[in-house]
């Protein structure tokens, strides 16, 4: 049995963790498990058990300690080259994510990012 490809998202505020489990619930997609860190130091200590079945990293920009462009550079150096989208107020130029969301639209779009990225 092939085991359920998981979708992690990494952001300090519980709020945006209920909304977005909440949309994620309504796409239907059983096919996936979405899995809730609050700091980019947490994702770094748990992507490597979860590397062979990793789909789709989406990470704040701006968290307390690590920001959403050192996590990812953190886990392009130990080894995950899936897709990792940024979610933030402010789109910075040169950031190097597959996608950058606006923070107040994640929830509307997260169907979206599962189909382009996790088909």
């Amino acid at each position: 049995m092939t085991a359920t490809r998981a979708v992690l998202l990494v952001d300090d505020d519980p709020d945006v963790h209920v909304l977005v489990r909440s949309r994620f619930r309504r796409t239907g997609r059983t096919d996936l498990e979405l899995l809730h860190v609050n700091s980019a130091e947490a994702a770094v200590k748990q992507v490597p058990e979860l590397m062979e079945r990793l789909a789709l990293v989406l990470s704040d920009v701006r968290m307390p300690g690590r920001d959403g462009h050192a996590l990812l550079q953190d886990l392009r150096d130990i080894g995950y080259t899936g897709p990792f989208v940024l979610i933030g107020s402010l789109q910075t130029d040169g950031h190097r994510a597959d996608a950058w969301v606006e923070k107040d639209r994640v929830f509307e779009t997260i169907g979206e990012l599962l189909t382009r990225y996790v088909p």
